[in-house]
C-alpha cells in the first residue's frame, strides 16, 4: 500500500481531486462541504463529468444485518439492534426530505441505474452510504465524509479497508468531520494478470446467459472460453458406467445442446470476437471425455494470468471476482483458490451445513489456478492442474475457502435447482431415481436431512 496522502481538509482534497481525476460520470450521495468542493473541482476537470445527486435506497434490514454478522467481533460496531433503529431513522428522514430533493442532471441519462460512477462521494449520508457501496459498480475513487457516530459511514470504511483492492490514498480523522478517500488498485494494476474463464456445458440454458452480464462489468483483462458438447463416460468420468450411466440421444442433437445454448453461443461469440471463444467438435462426434473438454483452451492461452473455472450453473459476482483477482495480485506464491459456495437442491432448497456433501474441503469447490503456458489438466474429478514438474498447483499455496470466505467471496451453485437437472444427472451419471428422490425433497416440510 502506498503511503496515504493526509490533507488539510476533505474539501481541499476533493476539489483537487475532482478536477484532474480521468473520470466522465460522478455520483454523490448526501451533502456537505464536500459537495460543493466536487463541483468547483469537476468545473476544472478538462473531461468535464457529468454529476448525479439523485440519491439512492436505503439498504434493506437484510443487508445491514448481513454486514453486522460480518463485522460482529470488532469493538467499534454496536448492537445490531442499534443499527436497525437507526435504519429506520434514516428511512423516515428520507422520505421527508424526498419531496425536496432535486437531482443534479435531468433528462434520459439521469434515469439510468445507479453504475458505471468513475467517482463516487459519500458524505454525511448515514446507511444510505451502505447502499451506496452495493452499487459503486466500476467506480475507481470512493471519498467517504462522516461522522465518528455515523454506524453507516463506519461500516462503509470498514468493508473497504477489508477489500484487497482497495488502498487508502488520503485521510484525516482530527479534520471537523472526519474522511477517508480510497482508490481502487485493480484500476491500475489490472492488466498485469489476465483472467482466462472456462465452462464445459452441455444444455447450459437457463443460467448460461447470467456470466456475461458479470464479466462485462470486469476491469481488468479477461477472456471466456466456452467448451460446448457431449462429454463420452471416459477416463474421469467413466466410473459411471457401472452405475448404469449413458448418453441419451434426447439429450443432445449430434453431440451438443439441443435446448438453445448452442444458439446462444454462436450469437454471444459474433458480438466479443476478441473475449469469447466456442470450443467444439465437429457435429455427430463425442468428446472424448471431460478431461479433453478442459484441455481444449489451453493451448490457445499464451500469457500467465488466472485460470477459472465457471460451470454453467455456478453464478459469481463481478465484486467477488475482483476480489479473487486483487488476492491474486497481492499474493503473487499463491498457486489456487478453494471456495465455499451455497449450493442449490432445489428452487428454494439449499444445504445449510458444510464437511459433507458438495461441502468437502478436500476437493469442494476447486475453482481457480495461477496459469502459466504449457500447464495442463491431469484430471478433471477432481481438477488437477499440472505444472511443467507435474506437480499439482492446488497442493503447492492454495488459498483456503475460509480465507475466500473472509474476503467476502462464496459463490451460489444452482446445481439442483429445476426436474430438468436432476433427470440428466439420473441419465448421465447413473443415479438411481434422482429425479424422484429430488421432488420427495422439494415436497418435504421444514429442514430435512438431505440423506433421507
Amino acid at each position: 500500500m502506498s503511503a496515504p496522502l493526509t490533507a488539510s481538509s476533505f474539501s481541499t482534497f476533493v476539489e483537487r481531486l475532482a478536477g484532474s481525476e480521468p473520470v466522465t460520470r460522478v455520483l454523490a450521495v448526501g451533502t456537505g462541504p464536500g459537495l460543493d468542493a466536487l463541483r468547483l473541482g469537476l468545473a476544472r476537470n478538462p473531461l468535464r463529468p457529468a454529476l448525479f445527486n439523485d440519491g439512492l435506497p436505503l439498504p434493506s434490514a437484510h443487508d445491514v444485518t448481513e454486514a453486522w454478522l460480518r463485522f460482529r467481533h470488532d469493538a467499534g460496531l454496536p448492537p445490531l439492534n442499534i443499527l436497525l433503529s437507526q435504519l429506520e431513522q434514516d428511512a423516515r428522514r428520507q422520505a421527508a426530505e424526498s419531496d425536496a430533493a432535486v437531482p443534479e442532471r435531468s433528462g434520459p441519462e439521469a434515469s439510468r441505474k445507479h453504475q458505471g460512477f468513475g467517482l463516487l462521494l459519500i458524505e454525511n449520508a448515514g446507511l444510505a452510504g451502505l447502499g451506496a457501496l452495493a452499487r459503486a459498480g466500476e467506480a475507481s475513487v470512493i471519498l467517504l465524509s462522516d461522522s465518528m457516530e455515523s454506524m453507516g459511514a463506519w461500516l462503509v470504511r470498514r468493508r473497504l479497508l477489508e477489500m484487497p483492492d482497495w488502498e487508502v490514498i488520503g485521510e484525516d480523522p482530527s479534520d471537523t468531520t472526519p474522511w477517508t478517500a480510497f482508490r481502487r488498485r485493480s484500476v491500475v494494476e489490472g492488466a498485469a494478470l489476465p483472467i482466462h474463464f472456462f465452462t464445459i456445458v452441455l444444455n447450459g440454458e437457463p443460467f448460461i446467459r447470467y456470466h456475461e452480464r458479470v464479466l462485462a462489468e470486469l476491469p481488468f483483462d479477461w477472456h471466456w472460453h466456452v467448451v460446448e458438447g457431449v462429454a463420452a463416460l471416459k477416463h474421469d468420468t467413466a466410473w459411471s458406467v457401472a452405475s448404469g450411466g449413458k448418453v441419451l440421444d434426447s439429450v443432445h442433437d449430434q453431440g451438443r445442446s439441443n435446448d438453445g445454448t448452442s444458439a446462444y453461443l454462436d450469437e454471444l461469440a459474433a458480438r466479443f470476437p476478441e473475449r469469447v471463444t466456442i470450443h467444439r467438435k465437429p457435429p455427430g462426434e463425442f468428446w472424448d471425455g471431460k478431461r479433453e473438454m478442459v484441455n481444449a483452451p489451453l493451448p490457445h492461452i499464451r500469457q500467465p494470468g488466472l485460470l477459472w473455472q465457471i460451470d454453467a450453473d455456478e453464478l459469481w459476482t463481478a465484486e467477488q471476482i475482483r476480489t479473487v483477482h486483487a488476492l491474486f495480485q497481492a499474493n503473487p506464491k499463491r498457486t489456487a483458490a478453494y471456495y465455499w459456495c451455497d449450493y442449490f437442491v432445489g428452487p428454494e432448497r439449499i444445504i445449510g451445513t458444510r464437511h459433507n456433501y458438495a461441502q468437502n474441503p478436500q476437493q469442494e469447490w476447486l475453482r481457480t489456478w495461477r496459469f502459466e503456458p504449457g500447464m495442463a489438466w491431469a484430471a478433471h474429478e477432481p481438477p488437477v492442474l499440472a505444472d511443467a514438474a507435474g506437480r499439482d498447483l492446488a497442493r503447492i499455496d492454495p488459498f483456503t475457502q475460509d480465507e475466500m470466505e473472509e474476503a467476502g467471496v462464496v459463490f451460489q451453485h444452482f446445481a439442483y435447482v429445476t426436474e430438468a437437472q436432476a433427470a440428466f444427472k439420473e441419465s448421465y451419471y447413473g443415479y438411481q431415481d434422482a429425479r424422484a428422490h429430488w421432488r420427495r425433497l422439494q415436497e418435504a416440510a421444514g429442514p430435512v436431512l438431505l440423506r433421507d
